[in-house]
């Protein structure tokens, strides 16, 4: 049964405003039909990432996370065959710089829960540096 998501817009916010917004967000995906419980997803994209800033959390480590020992876990893991943001703004006040930092994404990622690894392979384009202004300040 496959599932396709196509979103025009997702913003992100705490109690200070948007801290992150996406534009046209796709996946397109499919729980696997030979692993039980294992999703296939073979594209999440995104045409524009904007991080204005990093999120305002109370929620120091995520060591203070607990996981409850009787529940069941549903997903034993997920591949993600290509990953494509093409283009992912970081946002002056965020890095400091004079200027956006913008570049574009493709990978691909596999999780499998069940043995506790996370492999993640990303190629990483920037597209618009071509020298980092920097500002000071006293």
């Amino acid at each position: 049964m496959p599932l396709v998501v196509k979103v025009q817009k997702i913003v992100f916010s705490d109690k200070e405003g948007d801290f992150v917004s996406i534009e046209d967000f796709y996946i397109d995906g499919a729980p696997s039909l030979l692993r039980l419980w294992y999703g296939n997803i073979w594209e999440i994209s995104a045409e524009t990432i904007n991080l204005t800033r990093l999120p305002n959390s109370s929620l120091s480590s995520v060591d203070n996370v607990t996981k409850d020992p009787k529940k069941i876990e549903f997903i034993s893991g997920v591949t993600i065959q290509e990953i494509v943001v093409r283009k992912f703004i970081l946002s002056p006040k965020l890095t400091g710089f004079l200027d956006e930092i913008a570049f574009d994404i493709r990978g691909h990622l596999n999780v499998d829960l069940e043995n506790n690894k996370l492999n993640f392979l990303a190629k990483i384009n920037l597209t618009n540096i071509r020298f980092i202004r920097f500002k000071f300040t006293n």
